[in-house]
């Protein structure tokens, strides 16, 4: 074999192979495979799941302590349809159980206003949700086995009067909320834990108060009353 079809045949070899190469490459991405990790949900895909419910049930579980002792303990299964206008609330404080309805339909219903514009994860989680989401701090967001972690903050503060009118005082108080929010590839929210500090300085009373709430939650899905 001459050198000319040695360098001929060597370099038609490599050819096909780069066409196998390439071609493999081509075949791997368009069947739905990547070669780069999908981008995460962002807060405004997790919103707009969070707008396009109608329908949803969940159960939460939280925890409120007052300088460092707890004060109550309460749980909730609450469901919510807004196309019907009904909700329904199964609460359990300090295992004193209590079943609370609510209807769009009674105009001086205020669990129905509740329902609406609560913000409380155990009154309405897709407002305490749509709260954060939109007021709070996106931190981080991380992949896991189920899905993917966002880590947010949301900081607030206030002002009021307590006390009598004999002996009040004016009140300032902080708030810092952290919430770990669960959500699936589409930002459709799963679950999730958060934590509340509160500090509350009582001015003219020379005294500060800390107070704090753990919760957890857990979307179950639509509801068809």
């Amino acid at each position: 074999m001459s050198k000319l079809l040695w360098v001929i045949l060597t370099r038609r070899l490599l050819l096909a192979m780069a066409v196998i190469l390439v071609t493999g490459v081509a075949y791997y991405l368009i069947s739905g495979h990547s070669l780069s990790k999908a981008s995460p949900p962002s807060t405004a895909d997790v919103l707009d799941a969070i707008n396009g419910q109608t329908s949803f049930c969940w159960e939460a579980e939280v925890k409120a302590f007052s300088n460092g002792s707890l004060k109550e303990r309460a749980g909730v299964k609450g469901c919510i349809n807004y196309e019907n206008g009904s909700a329904i609330w199964v609460r359990d404080i300090d295992g004193r159980k209590r079943v609370i309805h609510a209807s769009r339909n009674d105009s001086d219903d205020p669990y129905w206003r509740m329902a609406l514009e609560g913000w409380g994860a155990e009154w309405n989680v897709m407002n305490f949700l749509r709260k954060v989401l939109k007021e709070g701090k996106l931190e981080s967001v991380r992949e896991t086995g189920e899905g993917y972690e966002m880590e947010l903050t949301f900081n607030w503060g206030e002002s009021y009067s307590a006390g009598t009118i004999e002996n009040g005082t004016r009140v300032t108080a902080s708030h810092v909320l952290k919430l770990s929010l669960l959500v699936d590839g589409d930002g459709r929210p799963l679950g999730g834990n958060f934590t509340e500090d509160v500090e509350r300085n009582y001015l003219d009373w020379n005294r500060v108060e800390g107070e704090r709430t753990e919760g957890s939650f857990e979307l179950l899905g639509p509801w068809e009353s």
